[in-house]
């Protein structure tokens, strides 16, 4: 390695994620001069760039001397910043789709600045850390902000940040920090402090017995896959507020915003697919939920150090049998009786006392100690219709940041268009205008699933009531 080259180790926590890009959408209502938002936004960028020289550079899978493979970040510091790439035009008019709450069907693969060969490069290339690019609508009234994440890199809430950092750059408020992002491993370890002596003396099967979020079993392919598709759904505060006030009385704890969405759209998905298959009534169905650890661990801005960018999250893991999800002859009577239930097993799986500084060290001596990471998989079933995987970005304030004149601030955070079975993606919290003109605040989710069970659920009397 030249004396302009670094390296940045990435973390176990980095090494479990998925080798994909994190890739967000965020659009603006804006007729400004495309020429005059993309100078600006570039400016920005080459400001957050040189606080965070790693953006220039690509992930890059090494091998030990031992024959180990790991991934670090790789950087020339005489690179330029990130191009943010020019795509045109999308085929869709910005106010039509704004007025259908922007789905990710609306927007073509073709506007991203990756596509989906990126990271079938050489290994030894590595693939970029970040990119981004910008498209108008055909109205001109509208600009798309398509931004590209490496998941070794980054998990949703580090993006968030750079986000921010982005937002300040552009209208000239970033600070000068010394914080350059650097030095996760020391970060993490320090963090983890003495738990990772614990969990080290630990045994290899007893890790893999604390940690049925992963398999050492490849899941199991399909002979055939079902068509899939995804919708964007809108949920009330009032009407989360009202079913908060419901189950509260039957559990512990309030629970969360996020509890209530997530349990919600389980019960949902499980009465489609019970529809259609009646004999999984009497199997068991598992929610897994990306549970952000920083606060558990005391990572992030708060300690003076600085924003943690890398991967703070472990997987929760809430198993119930799909009777249980079932509402039963009583209807909406019987309803937060379900729910409290389903909201119970969720908030458990995710407590402190199961998911903290200790199952953390568990999950990073496993990897540590795993001579090929692409032998540990997914401990839920990814392909038959039983399990369901939720994310939040509830919490991530990104419809807050303002870029300035030329754009403002985002009027719709939105995926990519993907079609999956059992995924389910909890938006930021969004203000929109509803359908009689008045506006209203809430939580935007988009669901994935068969097309058939999709279908279905979007049409359950709970779900329609919930979600209108």
């Amino acid at each position: 390695m030249n004396e302009s080259m670094n390296a940045e180790q990435l973390t176990p926590l980095d090494l479990l994620m998925p080798n994909t890009y994190i890739q967000v959408l965020l659009t603006f209502e804006t007729s400004e001069p495309t020429a005059v938002i993309q100078s600006t936004l570039q400016k920005g960028l080459k400001t957050v760039a040189a606080q965070l020289p790693w953006l220039l550079g690509r992930v890059v899978t090494t091998v030990s001397p031992s024959g180990k493979q790991s991934s670090q970040i790789q950087w020339n510091t005489k690179s330029m910043p990130p191009i943010i790439i020019n795509k045109g035009s999308v085929e869709s008019n910005y106010e039509v789709l704004d007025s259908q709450g922007m789905p990710p069907q609306g927007i073509s693969t073709k506007m991203w600045p990756l596509d989906s060969q990126a990271l079938q490069g050489s290994s030894t290339e590595g693939t970029p850390v970040f990119a981004a690019s910008i498209f108008r609508f055909t109205d001109e009234e509208g600009l798309g902000l398509c931004i590209c994440a490496h998941h070794h890199a980054f998990d949703a809430t580090g993006l968030a940040e750079l986000i921010r950092l982005w937002s300040l750059a552009t209208v000239g408020t970033l600070p000068d920090n010394s914080s350059t992002g650097l030095d996760r491993v020391d970060r993490l370890t320090k963090a983890l402090n003495g738990s990772f002596d614990v969990a080290s003396a630990r045994s290899v099967e007893n890790l893999w017995d604390s940690h049925p979020e992963f398999s050492r079993s490849p899941p199991a392919m399909p002979s055939e896959f079902p068509a899939c598709t995804s919708k964007l759904f809108r949920i009330s505060m009032d009407k989360i507020e009202i079913l908060k006030q419901k189950v509260s009385d039957m559990m512990t704890a309030a629970p969360t915003t996020t509890n209530i969405v997530t349990a919600m759209l389980w019960i949902a998905i499980t009465r489609a697919r019970a529809k259609r298959t009646p004999a999984l009534s009497n199997s068991i169905t598992q929610l897994v939920s990306a549970v952000n650890c920083r606060q558990r661990l005391g990572l992030g801005s708060q300690t003076g150090s600085g924003p943690y960018f890398g991967n703070m999250v472990q997987y929760a893991m809430a198993s119930l049998s799909n009777s249980e999800l079932q509402v039963g002859d009583g209807g909406h009577e019987t309803l937060p009786i379900c729910l409290a239930k389903a909201c119970s097993i969720i908030s458990d799986s995710q407590s402190v006392d199961r998911i903290n500084s200790g199952s953390i060290s568990e999950l990073c001596s496993l990897v540590d100690r795993t001579e090929d990471l692409r032998s540990i998989f997914p401990g839920w079933d990814l392909f038959s219709s039983r399990d369901l995987t939720v994310t939040s970005w509830n919490g991530l304030n990104i419809y807050d940041l303002n870029f300035g004149g030329t754009l403002g601030k985002p009027k719709h955070i939105r995926p990519p268009y993907i079609e999956a079975d059992g995924v389910g993606m909890i938006m930021p919290r969004a203000q929109w205008t509803r359908y009689d003109g008045k506006e209203d605040a809430g939580v935007e989710m988009i669901v994935m699933l068969r097309r058939d069970d999709l279908a279905v659920m979007s049409e359950d009397d709970f779900w329609v009531d919930f979600t209108n």
